[in-house]
């Protein structure tokens, strides 16, 4: 029998349909002076895939969330959005 690994909080938060998260991580690039391509290129992805994610038509996976965290110099709790 195969078990299925438990999801992380993180792709729990997503997949319930939480808010995006692109306003914060256009934020934090724009503050570090890096175009999208400079991220993208840090996190292994196109520019394009950056600009959806600002664009609010995808959300990082829990992969790449840590990553842009690191590269922004953020806290991955700094990108996700809060809960009122």
């Amino acid at each position: 029998m195969t078990t299925i690994p438990q999801k992380t909080a993180i792709s729990k938060a997503f997949n319930a349909g939480a808010p995006m998260i692109g306003p914060a991580i256009k934020a934090a690039r724009q503050a570090r002076g890096l175009t999208l391509a400079e991220l993208g290129s840090a996190l292994g992805v196109t520019r394009q895939y950056v600009q959806a994610w600002e664009a609010g038509r995808r959300n990082p996976g829990p992969k790449h969330l840590a990553k842009l965290a690191d590269v922004l110099g953020l806290d991955v709790r700094d990108l996700l959005p809060r809960r009122t």
